[in-house]
């Protein structure tokens, strides 16, 4: 399955955790599209407005591509980047699998309601968690 996997990448914990989840995907198989992987070409010799275009139009088209998207998220806290790709992908709708950080905290109930599925980061790396579902959000 072609994966996309959204997700803030702003500091070395959120990019840490990207790439064990990303080693997760592909040991189960997965073909997987991570943005924090890719790079521009020349990146440093573009004016910012034009790496800026060719990363979106990169990123777009794994989006468009992916069976399916798998986001690591932040909860309230988690960037527009994370949410504006979740919302593109139900808008296409892909199949959503959110993996919460901070599953006690409060939660966009927008993002909540798109996905497919839902369990912990760490559920997700450690087969032995329990996973959080949705019903169990719920109550």
């Amino acid at each position: 399955m072609k994966i996309y996997l959204a997700s803030p990448l702003f500091n070395p914990l959120q990019k840490e955790r990207i790439k064990k989840v990303v080693n997760r995907l592909r040991d189960e198989g997965h073909e997987v599209y991570s943005p924090m992987e890719h790079e521009v070409p020349n990146a440093w010799d573009l004016a910012n407005y034009v790496w800026a275009r060719k990363v979106y139009e990169a990123d777009m088209d794994a989006l468009i591509e992916a069976d399916a998207v798998v986001a690591i998220y932040d909860g309230m806290d988690s960037d527009s980047g994370t949410a504006w790709e979740i919302g593109y992908a139900c808008a296409m709708k892909k199949s959503v699998h959110l993996l919460l950080t901070r599953p006690r905290e409060m939660q966009s109930l927008m993002l909540i309601n798109s996905a497919d599925s839902i369990q912990t980061v760490d559920g997700f790396l450690n087969e032995d968690a329990p996973l959080l579902f949705y019903e169990l959000i719920q109550s």
